[in-house]
């Protein structure tokens, strides 16, 4: 016997589709009855060093349950029926279910699981409990009304770094600013990364602050003056991070060391450096 689906439409935006479940219907064929659901899925014990208790009341007349958790994300795996599941209490290694980031984390009899290798009070971790009965290809689940719940991560604030690139800046200058939040659990969160972020001065008349400072990349551009009739096309290497120097204002100073001072109406824009060798250019009739 041969069971698939019959069409299925794919586009350009939409290479591949995916299918929660499916019904066969026929004679003979038969999968069983899920059990009643678990309910009162709770989290206790956080532990700063990376662990929590997961406690839960099985369903009624299962032969157990399935736990599943997800950093960051609700649960969108379901376990199928007929599959025999193997759970991992440590969360870091614990295994796939359905798609990326649904890992289970316990299967068994028991009513409560102490789940490792969690991360800092910056994640939250959302799980589902499904029950089953039967074993082996026999096995069916209570995929209907899964125990959800979620809870921040237990690992607590241990430390902060702040570095500026460059270190010197000079009056008027711009720096890249990078803060790191470290976690009692061993793991880090890069804060100016996000998006999110709002930076702010306590004295504005001394230093500015401003995520505007921090989409600055690295790489090469085109700066295209026009001087005589003739378009010379110009490659700049940019560099980061870079400032403007005030004291000269007509000048482009990069913290790259010495030699990459700029100046006059051909100069880059603020913060390149041209690369000379990288010219080319056209003239008119």
């Amino acid at each position: 016997m041969q069971v698939g689906i019959q069409q299925a439409v794919f586009t350009a935006n939409s290479p591949a589709v995916y299918f929660t479940d499916f019904e066969l219907s026929g004679p003979n064929v038969g999968v069983g009855t899920p059990p009643a659901p678990p309910s009162g899925l709770t989290f206790s014990a956080p532990n700063p060093g990376g662990s929590m208790t997961l406690s839960w009341a099985p369903g009624t007349g299962s032969a157990g349950s399935l736990v599943v958790m997800r950093a960051n994300k609700p649960i969108t795996g379901q376990p199928a029926y007929g599959f025999a599941y193997a759970g991992d209490t440590n969360f870091g290694t614990a295994g796939f279910l359905g798609s990326a980031g649904n890992r289970i984390v316990y299967v068994g009899t028991g009513s409560s699981a102490t789940v490792s290798g969690l991360g800092g009070s910056n994640n939250t971790y959302y799980a589902a409990v499904f029950s089953f009965a039967g074993s082996g290809s026999s096995t069916v689940y209570n995929t209907a009304s899964p125990a959800t719940n979620s809870a921040v991560g237990p690992g607590t604030l241990a430390g902060v770094s702040f570095t500026l690139s460059p270190t010197n800046i000079p009056a008027g200058g711009l720096a890249a600013a990078k803060l790191v939040a470290t976690y009692s659990s061993g793991d880090s969160y890069d804060v100016s990364a996000d998006p999110t972020t709002v930076w702010t001065s306590s004295d504005p008349t001394v230093i500015l602050a401003s995520n505007s400072h921090f989409d600055i990349g690295a790489g090469w551009l085109e700066h295209v003056p026009t001087e005589a009739g003739c378009r010379l096309v110009r490659l700049a290497e940019k560099y980061f991070p870079f400032f403007l120097d005030s004291i000269f204002p007509s000048r482009y100073l990069l913290a790259r060391g010495p030699g990459t001072e700029h100046s006059g109406a051909d100069d880059p824009p603020r913060g390149y450096w041209l690369d000379s060798s990288r010219a080319r250019g056209t003239c008119g009739d």
